[in-house]
């Protein structure tokens, strides 16, 4: 489930190991593209952006998106937090997903 201003979005399966995640963002003002930029990328993947023809906000907005739904898809099986750049990383018109063992996972109680 994932909502944000007036939007929301859900997704269900009923296949048995199959993990989904979904996310939904608003378009992002300056103060909020600067938090995200810290918190999910890395300096490389604000580097890909930077370098993309794509409005900066509308990049980042699509950058935490996307990881934000691989988390919600994979916590289920990983059972615990883990960062923004354990499992998802941006390059130049490629997602790779892999685990880098260069980003500590951090842990952090629930909510």
């Amino acid at each position: 489930i994932s909502h944000t201003q007036n939007w929301c979005a859900v997704i269900l399966t009923n296949q048995p190991g199959l993990f989904v995640g979904v996310d939904v963002e608003a378009n992002l003002n300056m103060s909020s593209m600067k938090s995200v930029s810290k918190i999910v990328l890395d300096e490389d993947e604000d580097d890909v952006i930077l370098g993309s023809n794509i409005p900066r906000a509308i990049a980042l907005a699509a950058a935490f998106s996307g990881k934000e739904t691989l988390f919600k898809g994979l916590y289920p099986l990983v059972g615990e937090f883990f960062g923004p750049n354990l499992a998802l990383r941006l390059e130049p018109r490629v997602l790779e997903l892999q685990q880098y063992p260069d980003h500590k996972c951090r842990k952090t109680p629930a909510p």
